[in-house]
């Protein structure tokens, strides 16, 4: 699909750009492999690169376009992120984090009520517990 072939591009150059530009502006970079607060991101870029790159060569080449409710959904998740976004610093990431992974749990219909729960319970406090607790990295 050449759509996808797109989005792979898209996704590579962003996380090129993250590597380039972004990462090295915006993060302190301590030189350590260890607790070194720009391991994350890096890691995170470097996989929008190979996973963008591996969906542009995979990506078949009908030209068929998306239906209307992936659009619709795609609008969805950037207008969660955006207003998730603006409410860190209002409402504190635990609070925005379990409201973004409610909504997100939602709308990809989990029926499985004790999976809904662990995931809106432990994935926001996994991240918070870690970046805030154990890499003294503060969370908004």
């Amino acid at each position: 699909m050449l759509v996808n072939r797109i989005v792979g591009i898209v996704s590579a150059g962003f996380g090129a750009f993250l590597l380039l530009f972004a990462i090295p502006a915006y993060v302190t970079n301590s030189g350590t492999l260890f607790l070194n607060p720009a391991l994350f991101p890096i890691i995170a870029a470097w996989m929008l690169v190979g996973l963008g790159l591996l969906q542009a060569v995979m990506a078949g080449l009908d030209p068929a376009l998306p239906s209307r409710t992936e659009v619709m959904r795609f609008v969805l998740i950037v207008a969660l992120t955006v207003a998730a976004a603006l409410g860190l610093e209002r409402f504190g990431y635990l609070a925005t984090s379990f409201a973004l992974m409610t909504a997100v749990i939602y709308m990809i219909h989990e029926r499985r009520l004790l999976w809904a729960v662990i995931t809106i319970a432990m994935v926001p406090t996994g991240i918070w517990l870690f970046f805030d607790v154990l890499l003294e990295r503060p969370l908004p």
